[in-house]
């Protein structure tokens, strides 16, 4: 019985740490301030752009793509992100979306206006923009050397 008094003690030990632990956890994430901030942007094309895709600034994380729908009228993928408050977006910033080459998954690469005047929560990031894919630069090398043949 001796010995099965101290594996009790020793369980419920550990038990008690594990419960702290999971209440230092919860309660750490629930103190932080989220501070995003979201925006939307109409494409023509998603690139494969999804839920949770990157948004970056010189290729720092500063967001993430929180929905991407169609709009039924315009039929463009329209991408909704949310980023830090600490950043405040000019209001002719630019939104990029890249595809990867080879590996790796699609991002949008934010490029920061000029302006003076600043997005608000829930604009809309007028100015967008897809870099080809690889098939369109292929298709266009491809068309490029068949008419260099002719």
């Amino acid at each position: 019985m001796k010995h099965s008094w101290f594996e009790l003690i020793t369980g419920f030990i550990a038990l008690c740490f594990a419960i702290g632990f999971f209440a230092y956890t919860v309660k750490g994430s629930q103190d932080k301030n989220t501070g995003e901030q979201t925006f939307t942007a109409h494409f023509p094309t998603s690139r494969g752009i999804v839920r949770g895709s990157e948004v970056r600034i010189n290729g720092v994380v500063i967001g993430r793509v929180t929905k991407v729908h169609i709009d039924k009228q315009l039929f463009e993928a329209v991408v909704t992100l949310a980023i830090s408050d600490s950043l405040r977006l000019p209001f002719d910033s630019s939104l990029l979306a890249q595809s990867p080459l080879l590996l790796g998954e699609p991002v949008l690469t934010l490029i920061p206006g000029k302006e003076t005047t600043f997005l608000q929560d829930g604009d809309r990031i007028v100015s967008t923009a897809s870099d080809p894919s690889f098939e369109e630069l292929l298709e266009r090398a491809l068309f490029i050397v068949g008419e260099s043949a002719k």
